[in-house]
């Protein structure tokens, strides 16, 4: 005897990737909003109530500790980043 599985179309909230980016910055929500506008039903969602977390000992450890308290507050991935900018002619500070 053969099952058949019926299966109900999902609206077009269903089918929306969500993909949450942990920032206080508008402007690059607004940069990352552009970048993945190409990408077919994907929303991207601002998760900006996450506190202070610039904490860890580099930009990479920051960016991990935001993605990880940002993806404890929702259901779906989150992304995070940091950014800094290295001068070589400075001294280095201690």
């Amino acid at each position: 005897m053969k099952e058949y599985k019926i299966e109900r179309e999902r609206t077009a909230e269903e089918q929306m990737m969500k993909l949450g980016l942990v920032t206080s910055n508008i402007g690059k929500y607004e940069e990352f909003k552009r970048t993945l506008k190409k990408i077919e039903n994907l929303e991207l969602i601002l998760i900006d109530n996450i506190s202070n977390s610039n904490e860890g000992s580099n930009i990479e450890k920051n960016a991990q500790t935001k993605a990880l308290t940002g993806s404890m507050e929702v259901t779906y991935p989150v992304i995070a980043t940091d950014e800094g900018l290295f001068l070589d002619f400075l001294p280095k500070s201690e």
